[in-house]
């Protein structure tokens, strides 16, 4: 059984990494992660702030990775040793959320298209 050792994620964490880093060791999107906080805070805004404050203290930040390296090495991709589903699932949920953004943006370009008025402004200035 192999032990992953929760890290601090600077790079793309917003303050000091904590959940960022928490939603990596556990596999989750980091959007989802930082509304869950933000919610968990509204209800206990000591102790998750005191919680952040201790993890931040105690945590050691994340070893960055060679980035001279090319782009496609297993290490970039994930495709070394243990973590390998969570990078995998992290990638796949940032992939499915610019989905769902795209077809919500491609769902609002269709409602105007097939509404009345651009249908009107277009007959209106059609050349004759």
């Amino acid at each position: 059984m192999t032990t992953r050792t929760i890290y601090r994620d600077t790079e793309n964490g917003k303050i000091a990494g904590v959940v960022a880093g928490l939603a990596e060791h556990f596999g989750w999107s980091r959007r989802y992660a930082r509304i869950g906080w933000v919610i968990a805070s509204l209800f206990w805004m000591p102790v998750m702030i005191a919680a952040y404050l201790l993890m931040a203290w105690l945590l050691e930040p994340k070893p960055r990775t060679n980035t001279s390296a090319s782009a496609f090495t297993s290490a970039n991709l994930g495709i070394d040793g243990a973590n390998t589903a969570p990078t995998l699932r992290n990638r796949f949920s940032d992939v499915r959320d610019k989905f769902s953004r795209l077809e919500q943006r491609l769902r609002s370009i269709e409602k105007v298209v097939t509404s009345r008025e651009f249908q009107m402004d277009r007959e209106l200035r059609k050349p004759t």
